[in-house]
């Protein structure tokens, strides 16, 4: 999977993420976002028809939340070399994983 960040000072997000494969899948979101206690969380808000990218199939409904941690936000590195990342799936729509 390949994940795509757009963070706005104001608070909110776009993110982007999409697989290539036999069968690719792909999303477009948008939300708000804050950080606490060393986390960067992000829910979904609903995207308005005109401003949805043509390009991406799916979007994401309103009330998703995730979080990954800043660090690796910040720098850029958000992949793990044994498999997804703790917030993959819940960005992605499945489960919630909140990282106390």
């Amino acid at each position: 999977f390949t994940y795509t960040f757009y963070v706005h000072p104001g608070g909110t997000y776009w993110m982007e993420w999409f697989r290539e494969g036999l069968g690719s899948e792909d999303e477009q979101q948008r939300g708000r976002w804050g950080v606490q206690a060393g986390r960067v969380c992000c829910e979904t808000s609903d995207i308005k028809e005109e401003e949805r990218d043509a390009r991406y199939g799916h979007h994401a409904p309103a009330g998703r939340i995730f979080e990954l941690p800043v660090d690796d936000m910040l720098s850029r590195r958000t992949a793990v070399d044994d498999g997804p990342a703790a917030w993959e799936g819940a960005a992605r729509g499945r489960g919630r994983t909140l990282l106390y």
